[in-house]
């Protein structure tokens, strides 16, 4: 975003504005890559932090853009944590898809979220697999004769000892996200060999039981005593309701290359939240009403919701409490953070804190609730010093923040602003229902069946309570403006886009504008009655006498946002200033959708049944996938397109049963009593009706990119263009690129090779590194030119194992890099000779025999020294250590102490540096002893670099000058 600003809007009052906003605001991108290549020749871990400039813009940089959703992706940055190689923002952020009436309380304010890391959890389905769990044995056989064997089918349905439908887990954290299914080795033995894990979109993290190892070694650990979550399940064949966990919230992160660091998370009881009751129609029909013949029976008293009568609400569901966990301790190394909650449980303050507990900085919610309901309205996040003073405030108003709401949703769940009949299902004005009485056939008579509920879309009542604007310190804001979503058809689908993002320095006075436009695409199922309606049951008994019984459902079947949001659109465009930017998007169905069935029976008089319908197939591989992106402006053309290769390459299944329960009478039957239910096994034995059932398939699949082209052209006639082609050579690591093939616009074509730790596993430092997942650094690659057949370069990265003990064999870590040209015998560029316990370089040596040694002060976690020439038992030996640890030791004092190893190492290059701990680096001092100081203002932000004699060569304005 800065670059954008500095290329189109060079004044520097613009400039000002925007590096002052520390709202950042974009559109979430669903844009999926491979493993990204881009190594540089003799890189080694960056002992020295980059200057606090540098960090500044690297803190507030842009977020990526996605336009698939129609989504934007609205944050205020809080703080990040930065522990060697793991980095976690914190942040707040706003979901701007409309106003969903039965979301919970929240823990921030309506529409907000506070995102400090991760959690995993699960939706349960049947019985929760870890409760009495799933066995191969057990596990019904689609392939049964049903039709002769419906005893033995209900006996496993009621069988509280098995569970035939797996449990789905997700996971979110550190940017990684997923689906799993951690009980599906029980139905296949080789997922067992892998952990149990089984991915619905392969990634290269390794999923553990609780938690998963990222392809750079960094583990993420979920549950444990006190971040558990815990949800009442009530089922029908288990002895009263139990508490099962269904949500595991982040315990810890560490690093494999980093031992001795890590974050640590404690959480509190957070606000309880809840769900409403839930409500069906019912309905039955076609049945024998005093049928006058061989049976002279009456057997419309078995059938309760029978016609002709008044409409049957039936709840379905009861109202339930929720008691949640939230935050309220997260430590690392250089700090930690520590999160209020009021009397309602509802996040008031955040306070950051240096490893020294000194408070840095505090962050206070300003919030209260919308009229007339509970909702939160977050009204200002404000940013105060150690001292308790205000330094910032930034300011949120929202569209018809001043009103109430009612209790009207549309079909996908948001606000529509109808009235409230007590319950949301449909009604069927025009039903057609048929029964038997004495003698005669009464059919085609027209019922309304079902509630008054209204759930079309109403995209200004989803606008309700939508971040309208932020309001920045500087005067300056942001507006949007959304507009409700379309498919293809011109039909309304529920929700929002974004439209509009307008950013002012002040009244009448823009900065900059995006403007965007949809291409529509189709919802994946049709909101209709069929939709909601389910033929439940079809009784079919040796006389064939027969009962169909209807059930309207307040809640469809499926979800109706399958990707995540209710439409993908395959085609964005943005428009800012003479800048048009297209977006192409692949958009491919997210699930198969089938009709739950027992092939043994049907519904009298019609050709296709209503059984319920359920989601089949899951793809998320198969849609939101950036495949091409256009920039156009005068003068100017680039286009990019990417190509994707998908497999599946495991399949499961469970079995999904639908279970009728339904009082029967058989009349005339020897052997039988008059009245009997589903549990006798003469029923099972003579009827086809107590089940529809279906094998619903899980698939692991991968999707990687196997090419990418790129052409750029300008006025004047000139054009580039290259293209990029990828390899996957390791079935076992089907994301790792084992080469990648380059074409310029001359033809000539370059082929870089990779090998990885996996494969030199025979070597056991190299084995520890794909244990421990750190599989994204290649081990070697190279170079060809394939047009001239010659090779151009080979790099190679080799490691050793460090601090080893007699229990221990160490950590493995870089050792060296060698590099040849053109085929020569390879060259040690630089190799490192030692590490401490926390996985810093202490001491690193180049070709030509210079020695680089680093000190580490500030508990051991920063550089405090550099000495280029001297080694690094010579140089510690110079310090006190001690000295350089304590928290007590001035800037100035650290200064004087360090300026011994200048003055005594008088061969060697000596830079130095101090910090402000918890806010950044204090100073910076050269070999020839001069020192950059660096001045910050009361919200940790850079504000001036001054040189050697105090003069400012750099200030930072945060504000609009008037």
């Amino acid at each position: 975003m800065l670059k954008y600003f500095q290329q189109y809007y060079p004044n520097k009052r613009h400039y000002s504005f925007i590096t002052s906003v520390l709202v950042r605001i974009s559109l979430i991108a669903f844009l999926y890559c491979g493993p990204l290549i881009a190594f540089g020749q003799q890189e080694l871990p960056d002992q020295i932090p980059p200057s606090p400039m540098t960090m500044q813009f690297q803190k507030y940089g842009d977020y990526p853009v996605s336009q698939y959703t129609g989504i934007p992706d609205i944050r205020v940055p809080i703080y990040t944590i930065q522990e060697g190689d793991i980095n976690i923002p914190i942040y707040l952020s706003f979901h701007a898809s409309g106003l969903v009436l039965d979301e919970g309380l929240g823990f921030v304010g309506t529409g907000w979220t506070l995102q400090t890391g991760g959690l995993m959890s699960r939706t349960i389905n049947g019985i929760p697999d870890d409760l009495v769990g799933i066995y191969p044995l057990l596990i019904p056989d689609f392939t049964w004769d049903y039709e002769s064997r419906h005893a033995e089918l209900k006996d496993t349905y009621e069988n509280r000892l098995n569970d035939h439908e797996l449990d789905l887990y997700s996971y979110n954290a550190l940017g990684r996200s997923g689906k799993f299914l951690p009980s599906a080795g029980y139905l296949d033995s080789t997922i067992a060999s892998q952990g149990n894990s089984f991915m619905l979109r392969e990634d290269n993290i390794r999923l553990s039981t609780m938690g998963f190892t990222d392809e750079n070694g960094i583990s993420c650990l979920f549950g444990g005593s006190g971040r558990e979550e815990y949800q009442d399940c009530i089922i029908p064949r288990w002895p009263g309701p139990t508490s099962m966990v269904s949500t595991w919230h982040l315990a810890s992160v560490t690093s494999s290359r980093y031992p001795g660091m890590g974050v640590s998370y404690q959480y509190q009881r957070g606000p309880d939240q809840s769900n409403r009751a839930g409500w069906e129609y019912r309905l039955d029909d076609q049945y024998m009403q005093m049928y006058d013949g061989d049976f002279a029976v009456d057997i419309s008293n078995y059938y309760p919701y029978s016609l002709p009568s008044s409409n049957h609400r039936i709840q379905t569901s009861s109202f339930r409490q929720y008691e949640t966990r939230v935050p309220q301790k997260i430590t690392f190394s250089s700090g930690y953070l520590l999160f209020y909650v009021d009397g309602a449980r509802q996040l008031t303050k955040i306070e950051i804190y240096n490893k020294y507990n000194q408070l840095q900085r505090t962050v206070e919610l300003d919030a209260v609730n919308f009229p007339n309901n509970y909702r939160r309205k977050l009204r200002a996040v404000i940013f105060k010093d150690a001292l308790g003073l205000e330094q910032e405030r930034y300011k949120f108003n929202y569209f018809a923040e001043n009103s109430g709401i009612g209790g009207g949703k549309d079909h996908w769940g948001f606000y529509n602003a109808t009235p409230d009949n007590g319950d949301y299902v449909i009604g069927v004005p025009n039903f057609a229902y048929q029964f038997y009485s004495l003698g005669n056939f009464h059919g085609g008579n027209l019922y309304y069946f079902g509630g008054g509920a209204t759930r079309e879309p109403n995209p200004s009542a989803a606008q309700t309570y939508m971040l309208q604007q932020i309001t920045f310190p500087t005067g300056g804001f942001t507006k949007f403006e959304y507009e409700g979503n379309i498919d293809a058809a011109s039909r309304p689908v529920g929700g929002l886009r974004i439209k509009k993002i307008s950013s002012y320095i002040a009244e009448g006075e823009i900065a900059h504008q995006k403007m965007f436009s949809y291409e529509p695409g189709l919802p994946e199922v049709l909101t209709n009655s069929e939709l909601y309606m389910e033929h439940a049951v079809t009784l079919l008994g040796d006389n064939f006498y027969e009962g169909r019984r209807t059930k309207l459902y307040e809640d469809a079947p499926v979800s109706l946002s399958p990707k995540g949001a209710p439409i993908g659109y395959p085609r964005v465009t943005e428009t800012e200033g003479d800048v048009i930017t297209k977006y192409y998007f692949d958009n491919g169905s997210a699930y198969t959708y089938e009709r739950m069935n027992n092939p043994y029976f049907s519904v009298p008089g019609e050709s296709t049944p209503l059984f319920k319908l359920i989601a089949n197939n899951y793809q998320p591989w198969n849609f939101g996938n950036l495949i091409g992106k256009d920039i156009s402006s005068p003068g100017y053309e680039r286009k990019e397109s990417y190509n994707y290769q998908d497999s599946i390459r495991k399949t499961v299944h469970d079995l999904v049963i639908n279970q009728h329960i339904f009082p029967m009478w058989y009349p005339g039957t020897s052997g039988a009593s008059n009245q009997n239910t589903y549990e006798n096994s003469f029923i099972a034995n003579h009827s086809a009706s107590l089940f529809t059932f279906a094998n619903r398939y899980h698939h692991s699949a991968i999707k990687r990119q196997t090419s990418m082209s790129v052409s750029e052209k300008w006025a004047n006639g000139a054009e580039i263009k290259f293209t990029e082609d990828y390899e996957y050579g390791n079935p076992q690591y089907p994301l790792q690129k084992t080469a990648v093939i380059k074409k310029d616009s001359r033809g000539d074509i370059v082929k870089t090779n990779y090998k990885y730790a996996y494969d030199f596993i025979s070597d056991p430092i190299y084995q520890q590194l794909a244990d421990y997942n750190r599989i994204a650094i290649p081990i070697e690659e190279t170079n060809k030119n394939v047009t001239q057949n010659k090779e151009l370069n080979k790099v190679n990265r080799d490691f050793a194992l460090f601090n080893g003990t007699s229990s221990n064999p160490g950590v493995a870590q870089l050792s060296a890099i060698r590099q040849s040209h053109a085929a020569a015998p390879s060259v040690k560029e630089i190799t490192v000779d030692r590490y401490d316990n926390l996985g810093h370089i202490l001491q690193q040596t180049d070709k030509s025999g210079l020695i680089t040694s680093f000190i580490y002060g500030y508990d051991q976690f920063l550089p405090v020294a550099k000495i280029i020439g001297a080694d690094y038992n010579t140089a510690i030996a110079l310090v006190n250590q001690s000295l350089l640890n304590n928290s007590t030791t001035s800037e100035t004092d650290m200064r004087n102490h360090l300026s011994i190893l200048r003055n005594t190492l008088s061969a060697a290059q000596v830079s130095t540096y101090t910090y402000k701990p918890g806010i950044g680096m204090g100073s910076s001092t050269d070999p020839r002893g001069q020192t950059v100081t660096y001045e910050y203002d009361n919200y940790q932000r850079l504000k001036f670099i001054k040189d050697h004699d105090g003069n400012i060569v750099k200030a930072f304005d945060y504000h609009i000058k008037p």
